[in-house]
């Protein structure tokens, strides 16, 4: 439906009516649309709290949003948690290994 609306002023339009947790859900995947919006990593970062870094095959680092330090790392599916992983404190020291689902 978004791709039928050529007119970026229209886009902005229906965005502004949305709150900012479904907005950031809804374009999270959609280059293009965080380009018309002007909406990047700070934007989440700033939103959340924290971010993710996706590598290959589902797995993923997840970072402070405010020092950038490390999370949590290990499996994602959906962009939430899931399988294996290790949670970290705030000075980077290893708290909790996960062996299944989150």
């Amino acid at each position: 439906m978004l791709k039928k609306i050529r007119a970026l002023i229209i886009k902005k339009k229906l965005f502004s009516f949305i709150y900012e947790k479904q907005k950031l859900k809804i374009i999270k995947s959609n280059k293009s649309l965080q380009k018309n919006l002007n909406i990047n990593i700070i934007n989440y970062k700033f939103f959340s709290g924290r971010y993710i870094n996706y590598d290959s095959n589902g797995i993923g680092k997840e970072y402070n949003g405010y020092n950038d330090k490390l999370i949590f790392e290990g499996e994602y599916l959906n962009g939430k948690r899931n399988g294996k992983g290790k949670e970290y404190d705030n000075y980077s020291k290893l708290i909790f290994i996960f062996e299944g689902e989150i």
